[in-house]
């Protein structure tokens, strides 16, 4: 069982959950931060305040929605997502993302995106605007 959390509330964020589940339909659940947010401990919720989760493992028991093995973070975790993509392209992409060197500049790039991406489009964003500033990089 492989599951992507999005931001539910990030503008930038939905849009590019839905596509994501749309190219990986049936390979991968894409579910938004909301439906899954008592099943994160308090460090994992102020985590996801910056980052996606990617979580691969087995089917978890009580109705749980995230297994509870194998988180990736961040760019891995978009990488992970993209790698279950139906199209050729798309796993490309996330093994590029992944590689070694690039790994460092998507970190940074999806660390840049993720601190700003309330100037993306979109009127509601998830992260406080404390958080939304360059200063933090």
């Amino acid at each position: 069982m492989r599951v992507f959390v999005y931001d539910d509330n990030c503008g930038p964020c939905v849009p590019m959950a839905h596509l994501l589940a749309r190219r990986t339909r049936g390979r991968l659940d894409v579910a938004p931060f909301s439906t899954v947010r008592e099943e994160l401990t308090e460090e994992e919720i102020e985590r996801f305040a910056d980052e996606a989760l990617y979580a691969a493992g087995p089917k978890p028991l009580g109705g749980a929605t995230l297994p509870d093995v194998a988180h990736r973070w961040g760019h891995e975790a978009i990488a992970c997502g993209l790698a279950a993509s139906h199209h050729r392209a798309d796993r490309l992409i996330a093994r590029i993302i992944l590689a070694p060197g690039v790994s460092m500049i998507a970190r940074a790039g999806y660390r840049w995106f993720s601190h700003n991406r309330s100037r993306f489009g979109g009127t509601s964003c998830g992260i406080p605007a404390s958080r939304n500033t360059l200063q933090d990089i």
